[in-house]
């Protein structure tokens, strides 16, 4: 794989404006480019630059798509370079062989890819939590309608078996809320009171945090710029934006980029997306809150 190095003055990075130069060998960022005779310098002053960004298919879930192709390209339009994608768990027989046949399912998405379980809470034993932290997901959703769901899990058992992956948990309001209720208090309240790892992003439609990437695993490899991290990356149309200044008004979440980079290879350019030129792969994470790394 050919390596490059470009600069920018212009980089969004953790909610604010830096400058960078950045490396790119073997479809990972580095800190320098070994094979020197073979790199080339591209020019992006006419872009500004963001990380590539890491989406969970909540807005339109690719479990339920006949033809998941078309979804997963309308989150690769809007710079997504790690698609999440839920997995309902509906009973505590099958979910085995159902997470096996789901990884194989997603073998020819263009992009690369990492699987969520979404578990009603009703339903929710110890064996959901070892089994899924063996497999290194990022986080385990739990799907709640009520209090009384959360209230009634056995946090104690939850609590031992999640002692050894450290794997985070977090909540997802069903559909079928039958109630007004403040699910944060009670959610935050629980994990303190049993020390349960957990996410402090509510999962929905915009791409994950720098916090939530760290605290689940999915960074250093996914979603910054981080030194042996997948060069993943999205160019903006530097016109775009009014005033570089104004960085406390700035929403990278809703931008669309011109060009995705996805492991150092475009996967989008012009508003055009490359999916039948790309094969993403099904990845797992690296140790949770594994965020102790140097800058590029």
């Amino acid at each position: 794989m050919e390596a490059y190095s470009f600069y920018s003055k212009y980089v969004w990075e953790n909610g604010e404006w830096k400058s960078r130069l950045f490396h790119v060998e073997d479809g990972k960022f580095t800190r320098s480019i070994r094979t020197k005779s073979m790199e080339m310098r591209l020019n992006v002053d006419s872009f500004w630059l963001g990380p590539g960004k890491v989406y969970v298919d909540s807005e339109e879930p690719v479990y339920y798509q006949l033809d998941y192709q078309n979804t997963v390209k309308k989150f690769m339009y809007r710079g997504c370079t790690l698609l999440l994608c839920q997995l309902p768990v509906i009973n505590t027989s099958n979910y085995r062989k159902d997470f096996f046949h789901y990884i194989d399912h997603l073998k020819n998405m263009p992009i690369d890819h990492m699987i969520v379980p979404i578990i009603p809470a009703p339903i929710l034993k110890d064996e959901h939590i070892r089994f899924f932290g063996r497999q290194k997901v990022p986080f385990l959703l739990i799907e709640t309608s009520s209090q009384e769901d959360l209230l009634n899990i056995k946090w104690e058992w939850i609590q031992q078996a999640q002692s050894f992956s450290r794997m985070p948990l977090m909540y997802k309001k069903s559909s079928f809320l039958q109630e007004e209720i403040n699910v944060s208090e009670l959610w935050h309240e629980l994990c303190k009171n049993y020390n349960i790892p957990s996410l402090h992003q509510e999962i929905g439609q915009s791409p994950l945090s720098t916090q939530t990437l760290r605290l689940s695993g999915i960074s250093p490899f996914h979603g910054e710029f981080v030194e042996n991290g997948s060069a993943d990356y999205n160019l903006f149309d530097l016109s775009s934006i009014q005033s570089v200044d104004e960085s406390l008004l700035f929403r990278y979440d809703k931008a669309i980029p011109v060009v995705t980079v996805a492991n150092g290879n475009v996967i989008k350019a012009n508003h055009l997306v490359l999916d039948q030129q790309q094969n993403g792969k099904y990845q797992k994470v690296s140790i949770p809150q594994h965020f102790v790394y140097e800058d590029l």
